[in-house]
């Protein structure tokens, strides 16, 4: 736990009824946000706990101020002096106390690390903070037991490290999913559901997902082409009511039948099973399917499927009819005889297995209808765009 939330913000003012911190380092008023007060809490902590000399420190930096064009601003960045020179030794990623640390927020400061190239990088939250430092043996970033001193920085000496085993994800077994410790664990996951017999569905269809020591074998499925899985990743996906689902996502980067790449990713978070994919375009989650609605059980029998709802941007909820005529176009065979979306029929008296049929062709129709549900957003965008713009030559 970080201790940095002794420190308070040197000095607020107010200014049009907002208050304003005066940053010390840029000498500055700075409208205060949660971010904000987190990062001048991190800069007192680095001074007064780390013995960081406050002329070392620079805050809110552009990356173009190194290399032109650079895009991004690093939080923090502590220097040294080098050949009389400010060389960076430290970047850190600061985010607000609300904010949880997914993969995201590393990838945004090991950003910086490549155009910087501090060597030691770290992100918090004002709340949790992780350090890391690069090892030049084994070519990858090296976890820290704590933030170094400034003189350990300077020096690269005194390093405590944490040596981890390779984490191995395993499953919980069928036969111990209705314990009450793999309920009383799964129990975040069960929001709004009532009918126990969905409990033993979302905890074998989420071990299938967490376990990414076996890889999802597909190469091909309704068209589309499975390039490669990249397992578990800690991230969010926002939808268009704003609200971020943040949680362990399990990835595969897939092929569609235009030649296009793009991440697909798979979760059960709070009662949903979410499909969420991300590509040059946005990162959103695609399918939002409330589990006890579209899953129904009939003994071992679990029948996924959906009726076509889906809500474009502030053009707020689409007409079922509009989007089911849309993949029966597309893809005819994902509607049944009472034209819903029929996504899987699953045998769940056994642990699901990326192998079997069952199983195979529900994660080929719910990758498929995700993909055709965004080219239907796209779609309906163009023609949104196309009318208002005919409306404006009349």
């Amino acid at each position: 736990m970080l201790k940095n939330d002794m420190y308070a913000p040197l000095k607020i003012f107010k200014r049009n009824r907002k208050k304003y911190i005066f940053d010390p380092i840029r000498k500055k008023l700075i409208l205060q946000t949660p971010e904000e007060v987190v990062r001048q809490k991190f800069v007192q902590y680095l001074i007064m706990e780390k013995g960081v000399p406050k002329d070392m420190i620079e805050v809110e930096v552009p990356m173009s101020y190194f290399v032109p064009k650079a895009k991004g601003r690093a939080d923090i960045i502590v220097y040294t002096i080098e050949n009389n020179s400010r060389v960076p030794i430290l970047i850190i990623e600061c985010k607000s106390k609300t904010t949880p640390l997914i993969d995201d927020v590393f990838d945004q400061v090991y950003d910086y690390e490549e155009v910087l190239y501090a060597n030691t990088v770290a992100v918090t939250n004002g709340v949790e903070l992780y350090v890391e430092t690069w090892n030049e043996k084994s070519e990858c970033y090296v976890l820290l037991q704590e933030l170094p001193n400034y003189i350990d920085l300077v020096n690269t000496s005194n390093y405590k490290y944490i040596t981890s085993v390779p984490f191995t994800y395993k499953r919980r077994e069928f036969k111990d999913f209705y314990k009450k410790e793999d309920l009383d664990f799964y129990n975040g996951h069960f929001l709004g559901i009532t009918d126990e017999k969905l409990y033993s569905f979302i905890i074998n269809l989420n071990e299938l997902f967490w376990d990414d020591t076996v890889k999802i074998p597909y190469k091909e499925l309704y068209g589309v082409r499975y390039i490669e899985d990249i397992g578990v990743r800690y991230t969010k996906f926002g939808n268009v009511a704003g609200y971020d689902w943040t949680g362990e996502y399990r990835s595969i980067i897939v092929e569609d039948k235009k030649g296009s790449h793009q991440i697909v990713s798979f979760a059960i978070l709070g009662g949903y099973l979410i499909v969420a994919i991300d590509n040059d375009k946005y990162s959103h989650n695609s399918l939002q399917l409330f589990i006890k609605d579209f899953v129904k059980v009939n003994g071992h029998s679990v029948e996924v499927a959906h009726n076509g709802r889906l809500i474009l941007g502030k053009s707020g909820m689409v007409k079922f009819a509009e989007v089911l005529d849309f993949i029966e176009r597309k893809e005819p065979n994902l509607l049944n005889d009472d034209r819903k979306i029929e996504l899987g029929l699953l045998d769940n008296s056994r642990q699901f297995d990326w192998n079997e049929e069952d199983v195979k062709e529900f994660i080929g129709r719910l990758v498929k209808y995700a993909l055709i549900r965004d080219e239907f957003r796209d779609y309906k965008r163009k023609s949104l765009i196309k009318r208002k713009s005919r409306s404006k030559k009349r």
